[in-house]
């Protein structure tokens, strides 16, 4: 699983143009909006809609719109430098008369590394792991997530995250996606991107298939499942094969 839904204002008029996907031409409406992130910090995101030519003429500077579809990690090249972005391909949109927010992506697959939990200096704990997401097209490389989860210190929820998030434990992840920019030691603009999970659970492999392991809550399970007992299906169907010697920090 991997869907988003944000809302911003269009920060340009959308562009049109015919790029060449699996040897057939196809037109694709591109434009970024600028989305809140609070405390006075504004994400840029870019989106892309494919085949809907003649909504372009709706979406104008300044536009409020409200879109659903998929954030999508790519990675390219520029004055030999490599870059990571994130794109969200529209599924649908919808026009707007004020300026909304929203920022809400669910995200399912596996974890790349075996959770990392941080000491703060609050009353909770930092939770960090890479997760792969299977692309509807099932190729050999999944999209890679950060994602970032704050846990009360004295949940017992807690255990479960030590004990059960590590490397192919399939998780099911709420939250929300933030943009952040930062300079490089050669003074070069450079951005990160993470999701801020708000829950997250484990999860068999086909979606919806939770078990009550929600890390944001005190539910523990009596018992997890395996994949030999004849009621539960194979973890790692419906994902692919995460790679030996994936690197713990992703590249997103």
């Amino acid at each position: 699983m991997n869907k988003i839904t944000i809302s911003g204002n269009l920060t340009s008029d959308a562009e049109v143009r015919m790029v060449n996907t699996n040897g057939k031409d196809t037109n694709v409406t591109s434009f970024t909006i600028a989305v809140s992130e609070g405390h006075d910090k504004t994400g840029f995101w870019r989106c892309n809609l494919w085949n809907r030519e003649k909504l372009a003429q709706y979406l104008t500077k300044g536009k409020p719109v409200l879109i659903d579809g998929r954030a999508e990690p790519r990675s390219y090249e520029k004055d030999g430098v490599k870059r990571n972005v994130i794109d969200i391909s529209v599924n649908n949109i919808e026009l707007l008369g004020r300026r909304p927010y929203a920022n809400n992506l669910e995200l399912h697959g596996r974890l790349t590394r075996d959770a990392e939990i941080r000491e703060t200096n609050g009353d909770s704990v930092v939770v960090s792991y890479g997760l792969a997401v299977t692309k509807p097209w099932h190729t050999d490389t999944p999209w890679y997530f950060n994602i970032s989860e704050f846990i009360k210190k004295d949940a017992k929820c807690l255990d479960v995250v030590k004990n059960s998030y590590k490397r192919g434990t399939p998780v099911y992840v709420t939250g929300r996606l933030y943009e952040n920019r930062y300079q490089n030691e050669n003074g070069e603009e450079r951005r990160r991107y993470e999701v801020r999970a708000a829950n997250s659970m484990l999860t068999s492999a086909k979606d919806g298939e939770a078990q009550e392991t929600d890390a944001s809550t005190t539910q523990v399970p009596n018992q997890t499942p395996t994949s030999a007992d004849p009621k539960v299906k194979d973890p790692n169907e419906g994902f692919v094969n995460l790679p030996d010697g994936l690197e713990d920090e992703l590249p997103f």
